[in-house]
Formats: structure tokens, sequence, C-alpha cells
């Protein structure tokens, strides 16, 4: 499977060769080892050909590595990864898409599994192989008791002690003011939430 240029709204896809009684070269949206993987096996019972015209002909799915636009050399991607290794992976994806841009990891604790402390060391994991990473406020965390809320400012110190700049940033207009004041000229922002995310 290799890649074409990006259509808009559409990221490139990495060359990945795969061989099944024939070798053939295809295309498709989808940028991550994982998905590229899973497309090529799913079908195991179907002809090579079939696969590679059935991946050159989907376009993708809406909230997965979307590219929602560019402007002032800023990439903005829409992504629903809402769990520690999703965002791993969806950093992944993106990184190797944009090998020379910085990547900035922006997220919304949104989910029942995001807004808990449970998983802040591994939020902070992933979230740290970014070049830089905004926390926006958990939402809804008044409706999580006190002992079970994500604390951001622990995931931000854990990311920081990693080497990496990290800010929690509340509220959208905060991340959107920061985004412009910090941004390189040569940025992707890579924007995680299950939700609206406060129309960011």
């Amino acid at each position: 499977i290799s890649a074409p240029s990006a259509a808009p709204g559409r990221l490139p896809s990495p060359p990945i060769t795969t061989t099944a009684n024939a070798s053939t070269m295809t295309s498709t949206p989808m940028p991550s080892e994982t998905e590229i993987c899973g497309a090529v096996n799913a079908p195991p019972v179907a002809a090579i050909d079939v696969l590679a015209a059935a991946l050159a002909r989907f376009r993708g799915v809406k909230r997965r590595q979307e590219l929602r636009g560019e402007a002032a050399g800023m990439a903005v991607i829409d992504d629903f990864a809402h769990h520690p290794t999703a965002v791993r992976e969806t950093i992944a994806a993106i990184r190797s898409r944009y090998p020379d841009r910085k990547l900035w990891a922006i997220l919304e604790p949104r989910t029942n599994t995001s807004r808990r402390r449970f998983f802040e060391s591994d939020f902070a994991d992933a979230l740290a192989t970014a070049d830089e990473v905004i926390l926006a406020g958990v939402f809804r965390s008044d409706a999580l008791a006190e002992d079970e809320r994500m604390r951001p400012e622990k995931v931000i110190e854990r990311i920081r002690a990693a080497g990496k700049p990290a800010s929690y940033l509340a509220e959208v207009d905060e991340i959107i003011e920061h985004l412009v004041r910090k941004k390189t000229g040569r940025d992707v922002a890579l924007v995680m939430s299950n939700g609206g995310f406060g129309g960011i």
C-alpha cells in the first residue's frame, strides 16, 4: 500500500507493501500503522486487487486524524482519541505524516476514562511523545469525586519531567491564544476529544 498526495481533508498514508499471492499498490487515507494493518488483515480471503481497490475508494472516518484545515503554517487535525493508547498511536501517526513540523498535542479529558485519576501517568507518558502539550480543563469535573478526578497539574508535571513543554489551559480561548503566540509557522495542532471541545 503506498501513499498518494493528500487530498483536501485527508492525510497521505505511509508507504507499505503487502504480499498475498500477489503484490499491488494502492492508497488509503488511514495514516496510522494500526489502521492500515487492520485494513489489510480484515478480509484475508479477499483477492488482493479487490482489497486494493476498496482501500483506494475509502475516504476515511470523520474525527479520525481528520485534517480540518491549514492556515498561517499550522495544520489543524481533529481526532477522537480519548484513551492513552489511542493518544500515543495517534501522535505517532501524525508525526509520521509531518516529520519536519512541531507537533502540538491538545487533549480535552472528556470521557469517563480520561477524566479519572487512574490514567494520569499513562496520559502523561502518551502525550509526552508530542513536541509540546496542552491539557484542557477536565470536562464536567464537578461530576466526579475529588479523589477520582484527573489532576491536570500532575499530568503536566510528569510531562515536563520528561523534558517536554506542557501547559494546563482550562479554557478554549486560552488554548487558542497560546497556540497563536507560540506557533513556529511549521506546526501541527492535533486536537483530541470525543466531544465538541468548546467549539475549538
